[in-house]
């Protein structure tokens, strides 16, 4: 197989170190790139210093044969990127009067002339192309250098996501800078953590040791990339390892791919004309947004609650205070009556719903800290469900997202989902 293009990104922002911001650039970037045959090779973070620009892009540059660098473009910026690259490969920075006169255009800039640092923003790399910039003003800089390419982009991930959509990826294409994608296969699973995986699935990958193995884990869920080592293994081979995992696994199997647990339900739930509707208490309003984020949702997804405090439950769902009082709010009880209550709120076919202590206080001897019940509702009848998640707040709330989705998933592949639209295509 021939060598991939060594590819490096360089993130600068104090932001980023500082964890006041994830590094959207990189998830965005990598998962771009990987799809296209070049997965990131490394990544740095690093402080909006000169001198730290200049160590890790002479480091980068001596190593790699794509260099992309994020920040550092703007009007707020201390390290004068480009100034710092253009020295580096020995070029001049030069006007560029296009740019300036479409940031002069930009409302809040037609009535005073730019000067100082924001002209800073009109200036680019000699030989250098301009990537215009719709969302904010400081434009990207796309420049090849012999066999090397540098891409430098603004800092705001909101920035970057269009512009390499509409602006970037067709000016790579055009330089042929992507290759054929290394064929792999992916599987999709929750329920057993990657220790358990590993026994459960290394018997079958050591009969074909041309296989490679990598186990990817976010927010509960596993994902198993299968690609192959020589040019002995092929697609096919990977299918028909695929295959036989998918069958080892069981229901921890979810799919192939990177369909989401919600596109699956609500694929499910549009293809026999069913809705559902959502009350949440612990996860803020994070499980009905994934529904939200599915084009078209709206033919299944009906509505959301978030009823965080107990008056709230009664209120808007109208569960009986003394459910709260007998039981409490984190209990098996109140999140049936919650699946209930937010079904007949939004007349849906279907009522979900999740309560419980995320941490890292609150919790009981009966349930700590890290319980989740997850209740749902249907005409057939209702059920409760309870886990416990270890973690922080913000990874217990995003587990239970996902954990109560896949719950979801497993009725709607049991006999009680089709018990339950039997029931209802009689009415």
């Amino acid at each position: 197989m021939p060598k991939n293009k060594e590819l490096e990104i360089i993130n600068i922002g104090d932001e980023l170190l500082l964890g006041v911001r994830e590094n959207d650039h990189l998830n965005y970037l990598g998962c771009f790139f990987a799809d296209n045959g070049i997965p990131v090779s490394k990544c740095t973070v690093i402080r909006d210093n000169p001198d730290e620009i200049k160590a890790s892009f002479q480091k980068a540059w001596g190593s790699s044969d794509i260099v992309i660098i994020t920040g550092g473009l703007g009007v707020t910026s201390r390290g004068n990127v480009k100034q710092v690259i253009a020295d580096c490969l020995g070029k001049d920075l030069v006007l560029n009067n296009h740019t300036k006169e479409i940031i002069e255009s930009k409302p809040g800039y037609a009535d005073s002339p730019l000067d100082g640092i924001e002209l800073q923003q009109c200036f680019i790399i000699e030989g250098s192309t301009t990537i215009s910039n719709d969302v904010g003003t400081s434009p990207g800089i796309f420049l090849q250098v012999a066999n090397k390419t540098l891409l430098l982009l603004p800092g705001l991930y909101q920035e970057i996501e269009p512009m390499f959509e509409e602006k970037i990826i067709p000016l790579i294409k055009e330089h042929s800078l992507l290759t054929a994608r290394e064929p792999f296969l992916q599987l999709r699973t929750i329920g057993k953590d990657e220790l358990a995986l590993t026994r459960l699935l290394s018997p079958e990958f050591k009969k074909n040791e041309g296989i490679k193995v990598k186990y990817l884990s976010h927010k509960g869920l596993i994902d198993i990339r299968l690609s192959p080592k020589n040019e002995t293994v092929n697609q096919e081979d990977l299918l028909k390892t695929g295959e036989i995992c998918r069958e080892i696994l069981g229901e921890d199997f979810v799919c192939y791919e990177d369909v989401t647990l919600a596109e699956l339900i609500t694929s499910r739930l549009r293809s026999v004309g069913k809705t559902i509707s959502i009350a949440e208490s612990c996860t803020g309003g994070s499980l009905s947004n994934e529904f939200t984020d599915i084009p078209g949702s709206s033919e299944v997804f009906t509505g959301g609650i978030v009823t965080y405090s107990n008056d709230a439950k009664i209120q808007l769902l109208d569960i009986p205070e003394s459910v709260l009082l007998q039981h409490d709010a984190v209990s098996a009880e109140t999140a049936i009556a919650m699946a209930t209550g937010v079904a007949e709120k939004f007349s849906s076919d279907f009522g979900l719903s999740v309560t419980g202590f995320a941490g890292p206080s609150g919790g009981t001897e009966e349930n700590p800290v890290g319980t989740i019940y997850m209740g749902f509702h249907s005409p057939k009848g209702e059920w409760s469900q309870k886990i416990n998640i270890q973690g922080s707040r913000i990874s217990v709330k995003a587990r239970a997202v996902n954990c109560t989705l896949d719950w979801v998933r497993r009725i709607m592949d049991h006999y009680r989902f089709a018990d339950v639209l039997d029931v209802l295509d009689d009415e």
